[in-house]
């Protein structure tokens, strides 16, 4: 599920963090700062940014079942532009 707001941020809903699923991951796409992955406490509405890498595109993509690892898509240390993008799996991206 994707909202698009007046400035062109898009936020991306993700997944429920297991095993308790008392959290909700989201991507926001757009801005200067490329994307940012986020992390909504359902019980205290908090929210925890991460990994915050300004001006670097990495995008949550999905959880592991075990609720430690994410797959991240990332295109910052490949040299070919925009549209060359990396998956890789990430232990500490929403931990």
């Amino acid at each position: 599920m994707a909202f698009l707001d007046e400035k062109g941020f898009r936020l991306e809903i993700q997944n429920f963090r297991p095993p308790e699923e008392k959290e909700r991951s989201f991507s926001i796409v757009g801005g200067v700062d490329g994307t940012e992955v986020g992390l909504l406490s359902l019980e205290s509405g908090k929210v925890k940014n991460c990994p915050n890498a300004p001006g670097r595109y990495d995008e949550q993509e999905g959880l592991f079942p075990d609720g430690k690892y994410t797959l991240m898509e990332c295109a910052a240390h490949n040299f070919r532009g925009g549209h060359a993008w990396s998956l890789f799996k990430n232990r500490c991206a929403i931990c």
